[in-house]
C-alpha cells in the first residue's frame, strides 16, 4: 500500500503540475484576451462549442479507461482502440458540416454557420492522436504527459494571443484550438514508440465495457451544459460570454486541482480495486488533501471576487463577479465529491455515476426554466449550486453502500477546513467592509491573500495540533519534500 501511495502521490504530483502550468497559460490567456475581445466574442465560441461537445459525447467511449483497468493489454487491442476513436471522430466531423445551418438557426445567429464548418474538423485531428500514450498512464508515468500538455498549450497560447491582437475577433480563439490539436497529434507519436495501425478485432469488447461510460459522458455533458444552453438560448451570446468567463475563473483552482488527481489516481484505485478497506483508505486519503487545498481556494475567491474582475477582466465584464462569487462555492462542493467517480469506476460499478447524473439533471432543469429568464447567466449559476447540494450527499451515501464510508467519517476530514475557511472568509469581509485595503487595488488584493493564506494555515494547524490528528496532507507535503530531497 505504502509502495502504491507513493506511486500514485508522484503521479498525481506531476498531474497536477501540469494542469497548474497549463491553466496557468490558460488564465493569462483568458484575462488578455478579455482585454481585447468583449464579452459576445467568448459567448459565440461557447454557443458553438456546447454543439461540437454535445456530439463529442457520443464519441466519448472511454476506451482509455479501458485499457488502464485491463491487467494484460495487447497491440490489437490498442489498435482496435484507435481505429474506432478515428472512426467516430470522422463521423463527428461529418455530422457536423450537415448540421451547420441548423446551430445558425436554432441560435438566430448566422456567423455559427460558418463558425461549425471551420471548427468541424477538430474532432477528426483529435482522434488521430498516439493510442500508445495511454501507456504511460496506466504505469503512472505522468511525466510524459506533462512535456505534451504544456508545450502544446504554450504553442496554443502564443497562437492564439497573436493572432487575436491582430484580428481583435473570435476566429483567435479558433486558431489556437487547431494550433493545440494539431500539436498533440505531432508530439504524442514523436513521444512514444508505439505505432497504431487499422484493426477492429477488439471493437465489440470494447463497445461492451463502455456503453455504461458513453451513458454517463451523455449525463454529464447535459448536467454541465445545459446552463449553457439555456443561458444562450434564452438571453444572449454576451451572458454567455459572462458565464462562460466567470465559471473558468471562479473553479479553475479546484477543477484543476481534482480532475489531474482523479487521473492520476484511477490506475491506483484500479490496482486495490478488490480490497474495499484498501480503497476506502486511499480515498479518504487523498479526498482530505483536496478539500485542505480547494476549501480556502473556493472562500477566497469568493470573497474577492469582486477584484478578481477589476483587476483581471476590466470595466466591460461588470456583473461577472456575482456569477465567480456563487460558482466559487460550487467548485468547492464539486471538489469534495467529484474523487468518488473514480471509485465506482474501479469497482466496476459505472452505473452510479448514472443515476446520480440522471437525478441531477432532472432536479436542474425546472430551476433554469424559472431562474435564467429573470435572473439570466445569475440564476444558471444559482441552479448549478442548489443541486450540487443535493449532489454532494448523493455521491455519499452511495460511498458509503459500495466500499463503506461512514458519514461522520467523512465529516471529519471535510468540516476542519471549511469551518477555517469560514473564519478566514469573514475575517477578511469585515476588514473589506472597513476599508483596510483601499490603498491600491493590486496592493490590497496581494495583502488579502496574504492574510487569508496565513489565518488558514495557522487556524488549522492549531486545529490538528489541539485534537492531535494526523493529517494527511501534512504527510503527503512531508513526502513531497523527502521526493524533492532525492531521499525517494
Amino acid at each position: 500500500m505504502d509502495a502504491l501511495n507513493k506511486k500514485v502521490a508522484i503521479g498525481a504530483g506531476w498531474a497536477i503540475f501540469t494542469r497548474l502550468l497549463v491553466k496557468s497559460l490558460g488564465l493569462i490567456s483568458t484575462v488578455i484576451l478579455a482585454r481585447v475581445l468583449a464579452p459576445e466574442d467568448f459567448g459565440v465560441i461557447a454557443m458553438c462549442m456546447i454543439i461540437i461537445a454535445f456530439l463529442e459525447v457520443f464519441t466519448s467511449f472511454g476506451f482509455d479507461i479501458n485499457i488502464i483497468q485491463r491487467d494484460k493489454v495487447c497491440n490489437r487491442l490498442l489498435d482496435s482502440a484507435w481505429t474506432l476513436k478515428l472512426v467516430t471522430g470522422g463521423v463527428l466531423t461529418l455530422i457536423l458540416v450537415v448540421i451547420s445551418e441548423y446551430i445558425g438557426l436554432y441560435y438566430d445567429d448566422t456567423r455559427l454557420v460558418q463558425l461549425t464548418l471551420v471548427l468541424s474538423c477538430l474532432p477528426l485531428i483529435s482522434s488521430l492522436q498516439n493510442i500508445g500514450f495511454v501507456l504511460y498512464r496506466k504505469k503512472l508515468d505522468l511525466t510524459k504527459e506533462f512535456r505534451l500538455e504544456v508545450v502544446s498549450k504554450l504553442g496554443s497560447f502564443i497562437a492564439t494571443i497573436g493572432f487575436a491582437i491582430f484580428l481583435e475577433n473570435y476566429w483567435a480563439l479558433v486558431i489556437g484550438m487547431y494550433v493545440n490539436a494539431v500539436m498533440k497529434v505531432i508530439m504524442s507519436f514523436l513521444m512514444h514508440p508505439y505505432r497504431p495501425h487499422f484493426s477492429l478485432v477488439y471493437a465489440q469488447e470494447l463497445f461492451k465495457f463502455s456503453k455504461w461510460l458513453l451513458l454517463n459522458n451523455l449525463l454529464i455533458f447535459f448536467n454541465h451544459k445545459i446552463t449553457d444552453l439555456f443561458i444562450g438560448k434564452q438571453s444572449s451570446a454576451q451572458e454567455l460570454g459572462f458565464y462562460t468567463v466567470g465559471y473558468e475563473i471562479s473553479n479553475l483552482p479546484t477543477t484543476e486541482l481534482v480532475f489531474p488527481l482523479s487521473r492520476a489516481i484511477f490506475p491506483g484505485y484500479a490496482k486495490i480495486r478488490e480490497d474495499k478497506s484498501l480503497l476506502k483508505k486511499m480515498f479518504l486519503q487523498y479526498t482530505t488533501v483536496i478539500i485542505f487545498f480547494a476549501a480556502p481556494i473556493s472562500f477566497g475567491i469568493a470573497v474577492l471576487s469582486k477584484d478578481i474582475v477589476a483587476i483581471l477582466l476590466g470595466d466591460k465584464w461588470e456583473g461577472v463577479e456575482d456569477i465567480i462569487y456563487i460558482l466559487a462555492f460550487y467548485g468547492l462542493i464539486r471538489a469534495s465529491v467529484s474523487n468518488a467517480g473514480s471509485v465506482f469506476l474501479a469497482i466496476g460499478k459505472p452505473m452510479i455515476p448514472v443515476v446520480i447524473s440522471t437525478i441531477r439533471l432532472v432536479l436542474i432543469i425546472p430551476l433554469l426554466l424559472f431562474l435564467v429568464p429573470t435572473n439570466l447567466a445569475v440564476g444558471g449559476a444559482w441552479s448549478v449550486l442548489l443541486v450540487s447540494c443535493i449532489v454532494f450527499f448523493m455521491s455519499l451515501g452511495s460511498l458509503a453502500y459500495c466500499i463503506s464510508i461512514d458519514f461522520k467519517e467523512y465529516l471529519s476530514i471535510f468540516l476542519p477546513p471549511v469551518i477555517v475557511s469560514s473564519i478566514m472568509y469573514f475575517t477578511l469581509l469585515l476588514l473589506q467592509e472597513n476599508s483596510y485595503f483601499t490603498s491600491s487595488l493590486i496592493i490590497g488584493f496581494i495583502m488579502q491573500v496574504s492574510l487569508g493564506a496565513v489565518i488558514y494555515l495557522l487556524l488549522i494547524i492549531l486545529y490538528f495540533r489541539i485534537y492531535q490528528t494526523e493529517h494527511f496532507s501534512f504527510q503527503l507535503m512531508e513526502k513531497i519534500k523527502e521526493i524533492l530531497k532525492g531521499k525517494l
